[in-house]
């Protein structure tokens, strides 16, 4: 990739962390659209495998980390209008919380995808929608934000993550639906829902503030090159 590239990626990707601030000038319902429509899906040799979402139009997107600390050889994403496209790279991930930042080899110019963002602190008994994409389709499960984690796990490929910085649902998980969304009522985009740890049974929500730091980190990185 030439310095240029970098230096557009490295833009985008700070523009996104700037839904922050102008993700206010969208609609509820214009939101959700977007949400929808960038949420991917990922199948490995043609079965589904996780969810993310898109952060740029040239295919950055943020999954969780636990999907992709292992084999990924043979897996696309497909996008909400069936288009697919294979994996190029995990760009970094958390070292703690269960998040990754990942890129497709979508061409085109790198824009920054626009939502409406949650910007909220400690929720509870607060009612949200999760949205993951399981083949070709967005399905949505409504339910209750109950509190947050305070506790390590253990992942089931290994290793532990931190849920300290995730919210806890009264969603029961699903194997496949990790790296989908949490929406709130207000069409704000809460955090990325985390499944797969062998001691968690409902879907553990990361903080989409913790999203934004590895976004902004990595954007860093890019700029310096």
């Amino acid at each position: 990739m030439a310095l240029l590239n970098f230096k557009k990626d490295a833009q985008a990707l700070e523009d996104f962390v700037q839904n922050l601030y102008w993700g206010e000038s969208i609609s509820a319902k214009e939101s959700k659209k977007r949400l929808e429509e960038g949420l991917i899906e990922a199948r490995q040799c043609g079965q589904h495998s996780f969810n993310g979402l898109l952060v740029t139009d040239n295919g950055y997107f943020i999954t969780a980390r636990h999907c992709v600390d292992r084999d990924f050889s043979g897996t696309r994403i497909y996008l909400h209008n069936g288009y697919s496209y294979p994996i190029e790279k995990i760009c970094c991930w958390g070292k703690k919380e269960d998040v990754a930042l990942v890129k497709a080899e979508i061409g085109g110019e790198p824009a920054a995808r626009r939502y409406r963002i949650y910007a909220g602190g400690e929720i509870k008994n607060v009612p949200f929608a999760m949205m993951a994409r399981r083949e070709g389709s967005a399905a949505m499960k409504c339910g209750f934000v109950m509190g947050t984690y305070n506790q390590n796990v253990k992942l089931e490929s290994g290793g532990e993550v931190s849920l300290a910085n995730h919210f806890v649902s009264d969603i029961p998980a699903r194997r496949g639906d990790s790296g989908g969304i949490a929406v709130s009522a207000e069409g704000r985009l809460m955090g990325i829902t985390c499944i797969g740890t062998s001691d968690a049974f409902f879907v553990s929500i990361l903080k989409f503030s913790k999203v934004l730091g590895l976004i902004s980190f990595y954007a860093g990185k890019l700029m310096a090159r």
